[in-house]
């Protein structure tokens, strides 16, 4: 798309003829989103990441220390004491993270 811009500097007249490329968000509508439920968990959750493959799941605590790290879909987290987490889902279509809460 090519633009005119003219701009006014006294009795001098400046016009500058600009080549514009439209920018915008990728369209991810098509794209199944990754979910981990239930959530609130009491001892297990499942992770469902549609047609992504799956690479590594980590789940942190508020401080930033990991409790859980797995390839595992379904992840046990009975160990846990209840209260809010993180969770690092790795895909093949990238990084995401999800909050957890854990409640008994």
């Amino acid at each position: 798309m090519k633009t005119k811009a003219v701009a006014n500097f006294g009795a001098n007249n400046v016009s500058v003829l600009l080549n514009c490329t439209t920018v915008g968000i990728a369209d991810f509508s098509n794209k199944q989103e990754t979910t981990i439920y239930p959530n609130p968990a009491n001892n297990r959750v499942q992770v469902i990441s549609g047609n992504n493959k799956l690479i590594l799941i980590s789940i942190y605590d508020m401080l930033g220390k990991e409790m859980i790290r797995t390839k595992e879909k379904e992840i046990d987290v009975s160990n846990l004491q209840e209260g809010i987490y993180f969770a690092r889902v790795k895909t093949s279509e990238g990084i995401l993270s999800k909050k957890i809460i854990i409640q008994r």
